[in-house]
């Protein structure tokens, strides 16, 4: 199933990759046009204007460009952050307690699916948390259950 969300994930990475490819091609035949259009000017207001918009659209090509270099390739393999992702939802306290600012934004964003609120007369107040959290409460409820009900190991 992970296998299969991380394979989805490429390859819409992939086609947004085309999609900023097309766009690209897309500003360098609009900056064509307008410095065909720079050529024949006779106004060097009318010039100063089409440079700075050419300037804009190269600027913004460049943009594009580079953020297709790095679109479609994941940071690393889908091992990796398997293994990494199994690490953080089996002890995201260990994470946490590195004390590292950076590090707990990251837990926060990844265990809560919304703000954590604080009330000033109750303190901090039940936050929602994100599906892998909720699935893991789900599973051990139920084994709780099961065990309760004198189920036996299998």
């Amino acid at each position: 199933m992970f296998r299969d969300a991380w394979e989805l994930r490429r390859e819409d990475s992939a086609k947004t990759a085309l999609f900023m490819k097309q766009d690209a091609q897309q500003l360098q035949l609009k900056i064509d046009r307008l410095v065909d259009r720079l050529v024949d000017a006779d106004s060097d207001s009318v010039v100063k204007a089409y440079e700075q918009r050419i300037e804009r659209m190269q600027h913004d090509k460049r943009l594009l460009e580079d953020r297709m270099q790095n679109a479609g390739k994941p940071a690393a393999s889908f091992e990796e952050m398997f293994e990494l992702a199994m690490r953080f939802l089996s002890n995201p306290w260990k994470i946490w307690e590195t004390g590292h600012l950076g590090l707990r934004r990251t837990v926060i964003r990844m265990a809560f699916s919304e703000p954590v609120s604080y009330c000033r007369k109750t303190g901090l107040r039940t936050a929602k948390t994100t599906l892998p959290f909720n699935m893991l409460g789900i599973f051990l409820q139920l084994s709780a259950e099961w065990w309760s009900l004198g189920g036996s190991n299998p």
